[in-house]
């Protein structure tokens, strides 16, 4: 029975105490300045801030990665095509000698490029 008779007189003493006491209360029981509430409200900024710039960055990278592997694949396929033609014989041919000669220029200054800028750590800017 104590206890119900404490809790009655806990509920009629914050019926009579306004909001605005039970929050001054609140406050100097927390004991968190406005200046340090600011600061930490400083840090979440900071950290939501650096998770978004990553995620664009992410977003970019993946883009660069799929750009040089459909590169690659573009280079492959031309390789391949180059040597069926140099391989079979002329009635299986399906390109022109003039579109045989840009696939190979393409891709072979593609390849002295690459071979240049590994050898000689060349930067294209």
């Amino acid at each position: 029975m104590e206890t119900t008779d404490n809790l009655d007189n806990i509920l009629d003493r914050l019926k009579n105490i306004s909001t605005e006491q039970l929050r001054k209360e609140f406050i100097s029981r927390e004991k968190i300045s406005h200046s340090e509430i600011e600061e930490k409200l400083k840090q979440e900024a900071r950290i939501k801030d650096h998770k978004r710039k990553e995620c664009l960055r992410k977003i970019f990278h993946i883009g660069n990665i799929g750009v040089i592997v459909a590169l690659y694949v573009i280079m492959i396929v031309g390789i391949m095509v180059l040597g069926y033609h140099w391989i079979a014989p002329e009635s299986y041919s399906f390109l022109t000698y003039e579109q045989l000669d840009k696939i190979k220029n393409i891709l072979f200054s593609a390849l002295v490029t690459n071979y240049a800028k590994e050898t000689y750590k060349i930067t294209f800017n």
